[in-house]
């Protein structure tokens, strides 16, 4: 990886030099105002870091070895203490640990315990597309040792090899290693920051509102809002659909600083244990007894029924998804919504806000529902009807976008 890279600089020193000011930036950068104070904490700065192997979230049997040994290198060279490879495979085969789609109370005592980790990187690879442009999409989110595991970061990076062309092409990346070292170096410099001075992630992409909305039911609680993540139900052809959309959420929740996000595995552990599955829809069962057990006031879920990334400049990317904020007390649902968008919606001339990747979109989409979320904290409390989280059924062919108002 590391001479591919270096190959890469050689042929266009331009680039090498625009990808040094960026991870310089990406060290360095802050949000504006004050971060709150749930979203860091001092004594993680410089904190030794497990990074779990990378998850496979691209629909396809594709090779993230070289992803994962980029991503390796960026994080040390930014003097981040790193602990990965063979050393964290012979834990998790130790403690019989098969799970790196989060992080459960057991598995965190036992990497803290094994390695002399404070936290641990969960990674998934969303889109790995070689055929020019390249493609590629990537999640991390930064996860603490301690009991319970705490989600303490979240961020991500799409990138499209024709995203930016610029004046004369000059911005065109025409390669998969050049794309990649833009990802892993932005993702990096995120994780740095916030290690550093508990930086907030940038959300990384243009609002996209929901195109229907029902319910402004209020949520009773002070900030910072704890939410939990349900499966969400996957209607498409597409494997792991449903989680790249919830990912995005997660890292868009995470990157307003208000909300305090349950970290996926320990909803996932607790629901196994439990023996709760969710094939149709989150039920007031399954509401009432997640939102309790893991103290999460608010429960989101929804269904996936549209997430298309096509190879090259085949056809533009889709998303369509519905998303229900439910009550955990009560599992009334707080307000529902349906998000849909295409790659070419936003084009203004010259293919001016074309977002080329479904990660994209999902990411404008999932922001514009981490706004509705923190506009529904906002709004004064209604006459309390709401509905029932049992009537959360997937759309039949034809059907409205509306909730069954049974």
């Amino acid at each position: 990886m590391t001479s591919s890279s270096s190959s890469s600089a050689r042929r266009r020193p331009w680039l090498a030099l625009v990808a040094a000011v960026v991870a310089a930036a990406g060290c360095a950068r802050d949000r504006a105002g004050p971060t709150p104070a749930a979203a860091w904490s001092p004594n993680l700065a410089r904190a030794r870091v497990a990074m779990l192997p990378l998850n496979n979230l691209t629909g396809q049997t594709v090779s993230l070895q070289p992803v994962q040994e980029s991503l390796e290198l960026a994080l040390r060279a930014r003097h981040l203490d790193v602990t990965a490879g063979d050393a964290v495979r012979r834990a998790m085969a130790a403690h019989r640990i098969r799970n790196t789609r989060g992080v459960d109370a057991a598995a965190a005592k036992a990497l803290r315990e094994d390695l002399g980790v404070d936290a641990v990187l969960v990674t998934s690879v969303l889109l790995l597309d070689p055929v020019f442009p390249p493609k590629l999409a990537v999640e991390m989110r930064l996860v603490s040792t301690g009991d319970p595991p705490r989600l303490l970061w979240a961020d991500g990076k799409a990138t499209g090899g024709m995203d930016s062309p610029g004046l004369l092409g000059l911005g065109i990346l025409p390669s998969l290693t050049d794309v990649q070292f833009e990802v892993v170096n932005e993702l990096a410099g995120s994780l740095a920051a916030y290690l550093d001075h508990g930086a907030l992630p940038d959300p990384g992409c243009a609002v996209i509102r929901p195109r229907v909305a029902a319910g402004a039911r209020r949520v009773d609680e002070p900030p910072p809002w704890g939410v939990a993540m349900l499966p969400f139900v996957n209607q498409t052809s597409r494997r792991d659909a449903s989680e790249a959309v919830s990912a995005e959420l997660v890292r868009q929740l995470v990157a307003t600083g208000l909300f305090r996000v349950v970290e996926p595995g320990l909803v996932r552990a607790e629901m196994l244990s439990r023996r709760i599955v969710i094939d149709g829809g989150a039920s007031l069962d399954t509401a009432n007894a997640i939102g309790s057990i893991v103290g999460a006031p608010i429960l989101l879920t929804g269904y996936v029924r549209d997430y298309a990334d096509l190879p090259g400049r085949s056809a533009p990317p889709r998303v369509e998804f519905s998303v229900y904020a439910i009550e955990g007390a009560t599992g009334r649902v707080l307000w529902w919504s349906g998000s849909r968008a295409g790659g070419e919606d936003g084009v203004i001339f010259f293919g001016l806000g074309r977002v080329t990747t479904a990660a994209g979109l999902a990411c404008g989409a999932a922001r514009g529902i981490a706004e509705k979320l923190l506009a529904s904290t906002e709004r004064p409390a209604d006459d309390r009807t709401g509905i029932d989280a049992t009537s959360a059924q997937p759309r039949r062919e034809g059907a409205s976008d509306a909730p069954d108002p049974r």
